[in-house]
This record gives structure tokens, sequence and C-alpha cells, in this order.
């Protein structure tokens, strides 16, 4: 385990660094003694799993750069978690299909909170009929684009489907609790967190780099923890606040 953490120079990991996953040949795994320190060689699975756990290994790394955005910069957005999840929905559709789809779910699950919200439905049946309707809807969609000569795949459907829905819900309780202003202003930073998380997620530089060595995530938990911790002005409250500063100086201040 020493040797696999990266701490005592490793030929087999080294010449993984490239810009694609390999694994071993089966001959060669059946000829060599199986050792439990194996069990850290995530580049020894079968490629299928081991593009899996790239993207795996790299929802970190969104949440590291969600909080940031949030603790650091001051951009606000709909949970720690929002943006990631919506950029892992754009992951595995094409980015014109991914907001087609967007716009027509976000469209129809609002339409629907709005129509539905007189009944003063519990959650979790409110959360079934948008779903339902949302459902219905994007078949539809898909229907259409079938017919205009566009492919589109049903993971790339599935995956917007189900994260948009739960997104509706917190958009329309924000609306009714804060007011349009403040949750457009959410809005905007949900997807300007969540494009920065797409491009991380979709670089397979990275995620094959932390598939290599998944130790790496150790400096990913002691960032969350400098920002868990950080208490000082974020740098929209220093913007915001610039011109109240400078009233507060003292006369002698200003003219030096």
């Amino acid at each position: 385990r020493f040797i696999t953490f990266g701490l005592a120079p490793n030929k087999k990991r080294l010449a993984l660094h490239g810009s694609q996953p390999t694994s071993a040949p089966s001959e060669v795994r059946a000829t060599r003694k199986a050792g439990f320190a194996d069990v850290f060689e995530l580049t020894r699975l079968p490629l299928g799993i081991q593009k899996t756990l790239e993207l795996v290994l790299l929802l970190p790394l969104g949440a590291l750069v969600t909080a940031l955005f949030r603790n650091i910069i001051g951009v606000m957005t709909f949970g720690t978690f929002g943006p990631t999840l919506l950029a892992l929905a754009f992951i595995f559709a094409d980015w014109k299909t991914g907001i087609a789809m967007a716009v027509v779910i976000l469209s129809v699950g609002l339409l629907v909170r709005h129509l539905i919200d007189p009944l003063r439905l519990l959650l979790v049946p409110r959360l079934g009929v948008i779903l339902t309707m949302v459902v219905v809807s994007t078949i539809m969609a898909v229907s259409v684009t079938d017919y205009l000569g566009w492919t589109t795949e049903g993971q790339s459907v599935l995956l917007p489907m189900v994260i948009l829905t739960g997104l509706i819900e917190r958009i329309f309780t924000t609306v009714e609790e804060e007011g349009t202003g403040p949750t457009a202003k959410r809005v905007g930073g949900t997807l300007i967190v969540g494009f920065c998380c797409y491009l991380l997620l979709s670089s397979k530089t990275t995620g094959h780099l932390i598939l290599v060595y998944p130790e790496l995530h150790f400096f990913t938990v002691a960032a969350m923890v400098w920002t868990g911790r950080y208490a000082g002005y974020r740098l929209s409250e220093l913007l915001r606040f610039a011109d109240l500063g400078e009233k507060m100086a003292t006369p002698g201040e200003r003219r030096q």
C-alpha cells in the first residue's frame, strides 16, 4: 500500500499516464500473483467500469468548485450538489440536446407547479405530479426530435429529467419566499457554477489522473476543510460594500 499511494516509485502506475485508461491483459493478470494491494489498483478493472469510476471520482471536485464559489466568491446556488448534478446531467448528452431538454423540463415543470399550487398537495404527491407531466412532455419532445432527424440517447434524457424535477420545486419555493430577483440570481449562479463543473467533469485527463491516483482526494478533503473554516469576506461582499467603505473614510484619509 505504501507503493500504491504513490509514496515510492511505481512503474505500473507511471506507465498508465496516457490519455486513455488501459487494462492489463487477462493472461498477465492470471500469471501474476494477486495481493491485497491490488484492491487499490483501479486500473485493473474493465474499461467500462474505469470510465464510470473516472466520472464518479470527479464528483468531489465538483463539490469543491461549488464550495469555493459559494464561500469564497459569494455566488449563491441551489444547494451544494445542485450545480454538480446539473453538470452530470449534461455529461451524457451533447450540449444542444441538453439545453433543449432543460428548457422543456423547466418550462413544463414550473407551469405544472403553478397550476397545482391551489390544491395544496403534500411534497411527495406534488413532486409525483410534476414528474409525471415532465415525463409525458419529455417523451413528446423526444418523439419530435426523432421526427426532425436528431439523434437522442435515452440516458441523455433520463438524468436531466430526474435532476431538474427536484430543482423545479426548489425554484418555485424560492420565488414564493424570496421573490423573483433573488431566485433569478440563484438560477444564474447555479448555471455558472454548473458550467464550471461541466468543464471539470468532462476532462478525460483529470478523470484518468484521479483514477490512477485516487489518494489525490486527500488534497480535496484538505481544500474542503480550508474552505469550510474560511471566515473572511467574500469577493462579492467586497465589491458590494466598496462604496460604503469610501463613505466611512475620514476626510483626511480621502485627501491622502
